[in-house]
């Protein structure tokens, strides 16, 4: 007599579902006397919170009847009348579950296919446990729920099983364990599901995860499927890993995890586990990111592989370890955001391997952690190999150093390592080379909009004969208070190019091997007086090197000492390096020596400053004759800055000047540092509230194996960790909400101001969502900003730049929106050899040769001494007088009337 036979006439079907599974248990129960006599006819509910994720009513016990022809497949039915005959051996090789099932005690099952039904599911109860060896349990054309194992339960997956076609992955509740070795688990919209908090047990070795073509699911309550592809592979929130309790996503030691085809591939938020030795292929759909971490406590993630994915590792308010990994044929290798410490460790990136990415790693709003981004090799990289990226005035640290990078250098914006709005950068070691492109930017090291950096021993080397002007070693623009020394440049268009006021930014012991277009080229910059000492000049002549300095702004913004070994010579623009630097050739200059230079860590402290510029500033003695309205607010903003975090607002010398501009745009910038101090105090206090905590869970560990009660203390201490975790974030919140209202009350009226505003504002947005994604209508807004010059523009134009660049793939020429008349071009010099001083040195009477064709009349002439000081000013003549001058070394500069063309040459007068 078959039980479908009996009761299909009288019993509806999910009536029929629910019976033959119970009848089907007990009978199995009764002839295997190690299980539970208890029979739970109707399976309890799927536990779990899946509120604002999974559809309302799904999850219930009932099952979900659809068509499907796995109903073809008989529901077991025992072979005889009597049960005492039933054995393991006696079941059938294929068995079609119709309900849900409920393991009370134990059940082994080996080498069978379970065909579930759609909305069934397995649950292992409270001490239960089941284990399943080369076994296949799946769907037929549609989904089932999942498997459901209850406190101290056991669920073992080995021995080239398959596990298919589940919609809500495997759900481990508190003290269970989960081992999933040497098997496949494919077609599950998750794998793992954990949304319980709580320490378990769980291992995941040697499988294979495979989230493509999913069976159907039809929704019963909106009538919809649901996508074709794996949402998450394993899920983890709120998931405690114990001593004696561990999580281990993969291991060094066992086999390898495949996971693909998946939008996420393991997610963990509110969780502390390692993850090793895991491959991740095709993660391409929907996100796109190979492992997500939120808000954790710890996380090491080494010895894995990314391979043809999205995005690589995304890391959101956490402290990460990342390590040892490769990642090849990426969009990304990283992303961090709100990084945080961990027990006085930093959150580090290192020895990591890339090959072919379009974006390495990128940090986002860094709170002041200070990560560490060390010993990553990176090769044939597009974009940018290491982007920071910061809220301006907000207290900040990081290092990048030793770090090996090849751009493969597309025609696209390439840089090695770029930094913007940011503080406390240290970028040391580091050799980069790229190629250059032959349309956009290629640059070693891009420094934008950032203050108290340090930019030493670095090698910046171009491959290629490219003749693009904006191919540079590195890159500073408006990058204040800062230190650059002790750089390789080889062969590039630009070695080092300062752009804008970078207010007390130092150059020092800086070595260029040509050919150089330029070797350094100060561009309507001001700095502070440099003493250029130890700078090396190295170049071919037969290979067309020209100027070795050049500048785009007048003399007295910058005075420039290089020492030779004849003396020290003032070099305000372009100079024909054979007449300039011919004596350093023999070696004589003291150069850097990469051996014993190392980085500076913290970098420069803002008291170590030269005051000399703010006092320029301060007196109104620094004028710019090109962009004037917009390089003065920036040389302002840098000067009340400087006075800000010196803590100099009451001072004898600053107090009157503070009180003058403290209310304008400037200086209500730079109280936002303000704000910015205070939070970086009670920071300080939480993450000792933080480490504390930490210490007690730690001590708790140690003490063996926990007691219900030891159990229930340690739950309060996650609980506790999260409670500061999240009362860091709301303090950060708080300390941008501010930011916002600061920015709100700038006053608009001239361009600059306009762009700071409008730029910050999206920036605080973009801070406090959970998607770091702009609207079309703050796209536009980037988009009008960054195509302004940036040298009419300010800074913002430079971080709006930045921002289309990363969320856009909009790459941006550094003069783009710029006049070529202004500032560059009309500055620019022939070599030296077009025009000639005879005799040189001499007595105070000289003949000047000018090119064939220029006319005499239209050059004016100035004679300046080493300090910057104009001695002598007069018309040309071919045989021109200065007697009156005394001996010594001065720099004769010819500007044509008509033309604005400079040209330069070192004058020496003996008597």
């Amino acid at each position: 007599m078959k039980i479908t036979t009996l009761f299909s006439q009288s019993l509806n079907r999910n009536l029929i579902a629910r019976f033959q599974t119970a009848l089907f248990f007990a009978f199995l129960i009764q002839a295997f006397p190690l299980m539970s006599k208890n029979i739970i006819e109707k399976a309890p509910e799927f536990k779990g919170d899946f509120s604002g994720i999974l559809p309302v009513g799904i999850g219930s016990n009932e099952a979900v009847y659809l068509e499907d022809p796995c109903e073809s497949v008989p529901a077991f039915v025992p072979a005889h009348a009597t049960e005492a005959d039933l054995s393991i051996g006696t079941l059938p090789a294929t068995i079609r579950i119709t309900g849900s099932i409920t393991i009370s005690s134990s059940l082994t099952l080996t080498g069978k296919t379970i065909i579930m039904d759609p909305g069934t599911s397995i649950f292992v109860e409270a001490y239960a446990s089941l284990t399943l060896t080369n076994c296949i349990v799946e769907g037929c054309l549609q989904m089932w729920d999942g498997i459901y194992v209850g406190s101290h339960g056991t669920l073992r997956i080995q021995s080239s099983s398959q596990i298919n076609d589940m919609r809500y992955g495997i759900d481990p509740t508190l003290d269970a364990w989960i081992y999933l070795h040497d098997s496949q688990f494919k077609r599950n919209y998750y794998t793992v599901l954990s949304k319980n908090d709580g320490a378990f047990t769980f291992e995941f070795f040697g499988n294979t995860l495979d989230g493509s073509n999913l069976k159907p699911y039809l929704d019963p309550q909106t009538g919809l499927l649901i996508a074709p592809q794996a949402l998450f592979g394993l899920w983890f929130e709120s998931a405690v890993g114990t001593q004696d309790d561990p999580i281990k996503v993969g291991s060094s030691l066992q086999t390898q995890n495949l996971i693909r085809h998946c939008a996420t591939g393991i997610y963990a938020k509110t969780s502390d586990f390692d993850i090793d030795n895991n491959r991740f292929l095709d993660i391409k759909g929907g996100i796109g990111r190979s492992i997500h971490i939120d808000s954790s406590v710890d996380h090491t993630i080494q010895n894995c592989v990314f391979d043809y994915v999205r995005g690589g590792i995304y890391a959101q308010t956490s402290y990460y370890l990342i390590k040892d990994n490769h990642f090849n044929h990426v969009g990304y290798a990283g992303i961090a955001r709100n990084s945080r410490t961990h027990m006085g460790q930093l959150p580090t990136i290192h020895h990591n391997f890339i090959d072919d990415a379009i974006g390495g790693f990128t940090l986002l709003f860094n709170d002041n952690s200070n990560p560490q981004i060390t010993a990553n090799t990176f090769t044939n990289h597009g974009g940018q190999a290491v982007l920071l990226w910061d809220v301006e005035g907000m207290a900040n640290r990081c290092s990048i150093s030793n770090n090996t990078i090849h751009l493969k250098s597309p025609d696209d914006f390439d840089s090695g390592i770029q930094i913007i709005g940011t503080t406390k950068a240290s970028i040391c070691d580091n050799p980069i080379d790229y190629d250059g492109a032959s349309v956009w930017e290629n640059k070693g090291i891009t420094a934008w909009a950032s203050t108290n950096c340090i930019i030493t021993n670095n090698d910046c080397t171009q491959n290629s004969s490219s003749t693009l002007e904006a191919n540079t070693g590195v890159q500073a623009f408006y990058l204040s208070e800062s230190k650059l020394d002790c750089n390789y440049y080889t062969a590039n268009n630009k070695g080092l190019h300062v752009l804008g006021s970078c207010l007390n930014t130092e150059v020092t012991t800086q070595h260029f091997l040509g050919p150089h277009t330029t070797g350094l080229f100060y561009d309507n910059a001001s700095t502070k007086k440099q003493i250029h000492n130890g700078n090396a000049w190295e170049y071919a002549p037969s290979t067309g090197q020209n100027a070795a300095l050049g500048t785009g702004i007048d003399i007295q913004a910058n005075m420039f000492i290089v020492d030779p070994s004849d003396g020290a010579i003032f070099a305000p623009v372009d100079v024909d390096p054979q007449a300039w630097f011919q004596s350093e050739m023999g070696g004589n200059t003291k150069t850097c020596n990469h051996a014993t230079v190392g980085c500076t860590l913290p970098p420069p402290n803002f008291q170590n400053s030269d005051e000399e510029i703010i006092r320029t500033v301060v007196s109104g003695q620094l004028t710019f004759p090109n962009y004037a309205d917009c390089l003065g607010w920036m040389a302002t903003r840098q000067a009340l800055g400087w006075i800000v975090r010196n803590n100099l607002q009451n001072s004898t010398a600053y107090a009157n000047y503070w009180t003058q501009n403290a209310t304008t745009s400037a200086g209500i910038l730079a109280q936002l540092e303000f704000n910015s101090t205070d939070w970086e105090q009670s920071q300080g206090t939480l993450e000792s509230q933080i480490n504390t905590k930490w210490n007690d869970v730690q001590q708790l560990l140690s003490s063996g194996p926990l007691s219900q009660v030891q159990l229930n203390l340690l739950m309060q201490y996650y609980q506790d960790l999260k409670d500061l975790k999240n009362s860091q974030a709301s303090a950060r919140l708080n300390l941008i909400a501010q930011y916002r209202n600061t920015l709100s009350t700038l006053p608009s009226t001239q361009v600059f101001e306009a762009n700071k505003k409008t730029v910050g504002m999206i920036l605080c947005d973009l801070y406090g969502r959970e998607a770091f994604e702009c609207n079309t209508t703050e796209l536009s807004a980037l988009r009008s900003v960054a195509s302004q010059c940036a040298f009419e523009g300010g800074d913002a134009v430079l971080q709006a730049r930045g921002l289309l660049g990363f969320l856009a793939d909009e790459p941006y020429h550094v003069y783009s929106g710029c006049s070529p008349i202004q500032g560059r071009e009309n500055e620019k010099t022939d070599p030296g050899s077009d025009f000639q001083v005879l005799p040189n040195p001499n007595n105070g009477t000289i003949e000047i040769l000018f090119p064939d064709g220029a006319e005499a009349q239209h050059w004016d002439l100035e004679i300046f001494d080493l300090s910057g000081r104009s001695c002598w000013r007069g018309s040309s003549e071919n045989r021109t007088n200065v007697t009156g001058l005394s001996a010594g070394a001065y720099i004769i500069v010819c500007t044509n009337d008509k033309t604005g063309t400079r040209l330069s040459k070192r004058l020496v007068i003996q008597k």
